[in-house]
């Protein structure tokens, strides 16, 4: 027994590589102690290839699933280097590489820290991103050669830092070339996809392997400036800056009367003070923002139409709060009472922002006239003196 396993150690018949990992891309065949025999079997599997070096020199490869017999026509080239001019018959030495030339999907790559890249509206600005590739092995020989040596067993995380470097190089220079802002780069992940796989594509060929698929699954600024887009929008949203700095004030009131450090008194009267002035000017604004156009044509403009709120009942049970009058101030032009529950409204209020009546503007005293005949006080804008009968005008 111990003399078959010896014999079977000696001589190799069958050469092959049943690849159960997902990551390894070149496995070498034990040849330690071993020489493979003439006329022995080389089976290559789909998604492999095999590769004979003698003497550290690549020989014959195969590039085709199947099963080989391995003689002088297999063989051609090692057989050269062997020196077998008229056949062979004897076992004989060589190494065999088996390279995994399936499709390696969904590997990762990113930028490793924020890059600075130019913007047309913020000049530079940080971004980071991440995404998605796949390549696979379309020259065994050179892959070989150039990477993996004399490597018993190679795998995918071995070379994954050295393809990185390669799309993150090419990548920046790339998304320079659009000359586009940041926020509009997601529109132009196809056409970014494409310029970085036909450009990282040439740099993975050196090496003996193809870049299959590229996509980029996001691009992000840094924290403060996506606040600083998400304001900009808002203000957008909002109709102007003026808008947006009263709803920040507003913000600023509400989350100053929850802090517990704050004096009660100054929170009220700041809430008093500003409140009142800030929301009935928030108030026309946003009454003005939804009036509807002027009807279009040759119609005489008019007033656009304002649906009347229906008049509230005066509250029965408690009235409304009278303004403070403090002693000694002056009145303040810009606010005025309403004159359907008497509370303190601004000058320019067109509704009462606490019982929502409409405010009607205070009408001029009516003009006085005299009869230009008699002296008789007209009332009522009559044409004619009620006295003499005398023509007012």
């Amino acid at each position: 027994m111990a003399f078959m396993d010896f014999v079977k150690k000696q001589f190799l018949d069958i050469i092959e590589w049943e690849d159960d990992s997902q990551d390894v891309l070149q496995y070498k065949f034990p040849m330690q102690d071993n020489e493979i025999q003439s006329g022995g079997k080389l089976i290559v599997r789909p998604g492999q290839a095999a590769v004979f070096l003698n003497e550290g020199k690549i020989a014959d490869v195969f590039t085709e699933p199947g099963t080989y017999t391995l003689n002088t026509q297999n063989l051609p080239i090692l057989g050269d280097l062997k020196g077998w001019a008229f056949g062979f018959n004897s076992p004989f030495k060589a190494d065999v590489y088996f390279i995994n030339t399936k499709n390696f999907l969904d590997q990762k790559w990113g930028t490793p820290t924020p890059v600075l890249v130019p913007d047309p509206k913020f000049e530079q600005i940080e971004i980071k991103a991440f995404g998605t590739f796949s390549f696979r092995i379309i020259n065994p020989g050179q892959f070989l050669v150039n990477i993996t040596s004399t490597n018993r067993e190679y795998t995918v995380s071995m070379i994954r830092d050295q393809l990185r470097s390669f799309i993150v190089s090419n990548f920046l220079p790339i998304i320079v070339q659009q000359k586009v802002t940041v926020a509009e780069l997601a529109a132009n992940y196809k056409i970014i996809d494409k310029a970085v796989e036909v450009e990282v594509d040439k740099e993975f060929g050196s090496l003996g392997l193809d870049m299959t698929s590229f996509q980029i699954l996001s691009i992000t600024m840094q924290e403060e400036y996506q606040e600083m887009m998400r304001k900009r929008s808002a203000v957008n949203i909002m109709g102007g800056m003026q808008n947006y700095a009263q709803v920040e004030v507003l913000d600023a009131m509400k989350q100053s009367t929850q802090n517990p450090g704050m004096n009660a008194m100054n929170q009220a009267g700041l809430g008093l003070g500003m409140g009142v002035g800030m929301g009935g000017v928030f108030a026309q604004n946003l009454q003005q923002a939804f009036q509807p156009p002027p009807p279009a044509g040759n119609v005489p403009f008019q007033q656009p139409y304002q649906q009347q709120p229906q008049q509230p009942q005066p509250p029965q049970q408690q009235a409304p709060p009278s303004p403070q009058v403090v002693p000694g101030a002056q009145p303040d032009p810009n606010m005025m009472q309403c004159a359907s529950c008497q509370a303190s409204i601004t000058a320019n209020s067109k509704f009462c922002m606490h019982c929502g009546a409409k405010v009607e503007p205070p009408q001029p005293p009516p003009k006085v006239v005299f009869c230009n005949q008699c002296g008789t006080k007209i009332e009522g804008g009559g044409k004619f003196c009620n006295e003499c009968g005398n023509k007012i005008g």
